[in-house]
């Protein structure tokens, strides 16, 4: 509880320590002994004086950082009123998602200020979408006899880790459903269409952007940017159903769904493409085409609230309700993992309603690759029995639309690939 002291274990050993050495002073009548019980007897009081008061506060302000393949977040706290001296400790949660599985300890020596800096590191091993709450925190006497938690004020930190190939989608053209009157098409920067300026390189410029004389010029790769007219509409739709029975790996099975529509629509929304968000509950909820910042925290807000529920809903319901607020023919994706047999033929559905529509799916094998012991006969025939019955679940969906099966969390080439080619067109053929 916070502002309660709590002895630690090395306390009660300087206690025992003086205990003993107290009754052998006494029985042998040894000075010494006694004399050396005093400061042993003291030493764990020294905390009651060094203590903060049950009115300081703790202020947190969180930040983060990419150091390669590792998130920093660094944490600065500051006591106020400050104590006189001591360590402060963080305890954080484990991050979904992240390694180390386990929570987050960091500790670091008060200054008489009061002011404190904790960095953790982070190693995502999926893309993420989560925001992280402030860590508690716990002052130490110099001596590590006893603690204290201090209330805590701040506000959490949001981590995000997407895909490099999702800036590709920039390139992607979509198809504009509906032209509100006196509307004009906007123009986009991107790879083709009439010159505009030269920039530094960024990956995933083809090789055909490189402006080779001016990448002589200045000693770096530059690419030629381009002004052209952009134009086009996309519908994210998440599936929040558990499945009967629940789904194993449900949550970092959402959170890789949740990454993935925020990532995407990022990318489309600073194009300028109108963007719309549907949750695939028991009463499916959508957000509207829309675009610009006001869209994008919607949408983000939407995507950080939603949570996943128990119920079955007929799947043909998603997509009459779709119909009431998104236009038909608007490029669909659908976010699903596939396991329950119902969503297979979601897409059908979709597609009848006028929603051209591609699957992506993230697969629930790459949870369950590590739980199995794959050393064995055993759990090497379980995955690939398991293996065998989604291919055809695959498959059967893509009998209806085009599917991605989202294996390598790390990666969206394939699609990237798959959106970056013509339209599609009813039954999941292309044009």
């Amino acid at each position: 509880m916070p502002g309660h002291l709590v002895w630690r274990g090395r306390a009660f050993l300087l206690f025992g320590l003086a205990g003993v050495a107290v009754i052998l002073g006494l029985l042998f009548a040894s000075p010494p002994a006694l004399l050396l019980s005093v400061p042993l007897l003291a030493a764990p009081l020294s905390p009651w004086l060094l203590a903060p008061s049950g009115r300081t506060e703790a202020r947190l302000e969180g930040d983060v950082s990419e150091e390669g393949r590792k998130i920093a977040l660094r944490w600065n706290v500051q006591l106020d009123p400050p104590p006189s001296g001591g360590v402060v400790s963080l305890v954080e949660e484990p991050v979904p998602g992240a390694e180390p599985p386990g929570p987050l300890t960091g500790t670091s020596v008060l200054p008489s200020r009061g002011k404190a800096a904790v960095t953790f590191r982070l190693q995502p091993w999926r893309p993420l979408f989560q925001r992280v709450p402030p860590p508690r925190v716990f002052w130490r006497d110099p001596l590590g006899l006893a603690e204290v938690e201090v209330r805590t004020r701040g506000d959490g930190v949001l981590l995000e880790r997407y895909p490099p190939e999702l800036r590709r989608l920039r390139q992607v053209n979509l198809r504009r459903t509906t032209v509100l009157p006196g509307e004009v098409r906007s123009t986009r920067i991107g790879s083709s269409g009439e010159f505009s300026t030269i920039r530094p390189y960024v990956p995933g410029d083809g090789p055909r952007t490189i402006n080779w004389w001016a990448s002589a010029r200045r000693g770096q790769w530059m690419s030629n940017e381009y002004l052209a007219e952009r134009s086009g509409e996309l519908l994210l739709v998440l599936d929040l159903r558990t499945g009967e029975p629940p789904l194993p790996h449900l949550e970092d099975l959402l959170g890789v769904g949740r990454a993935a529509c925020v990532g995407v629509a990022r990318e489309f929304l600073r194009e300028k493409t109108r963007v719309g968000l549907a949750l695939f509950t028991e009463f499916p909820q959508v957000l509207p085409l829309g675009t610009g910042r006001v869209q994008r925290y919607r949408l983000e807000r939407m995507l950080s609230e939603a949570k996943p529920t128990s119920a079955d809903p007929p799947v043909e319901r998603l997509a009459v309700n779709l119909r009431r607020s998104v236009p038909a023919g608007t490029q669909t994706l659908l976010v699903t993992p596939l396991e329950d047999p119902e969503t297979l033929t979601l897409g059908f559905y979709l597609e009848r309603r006028g929603f051209p529509t591609v699957l992506l799916s993230p697969s629930p094998l790459t949870l369950e690759r590590s739980a199995l012991d794959r050393t064995r006969p055993a759990g090497e025939l379980a995955y690939r029995l398991a293996r065998l019955s989604r291919q055809a679940r695959l498959r059967r969906a893509w009998d209806y639309s085009p599917v991605v099966d989202w294996d390598e969390f790390e990666t969206l080439s394939p699609l990237v690939e798959l959106l970056r080619r013509p339209a599609v067109s009813a039954g999941g053929r292309r044009a």
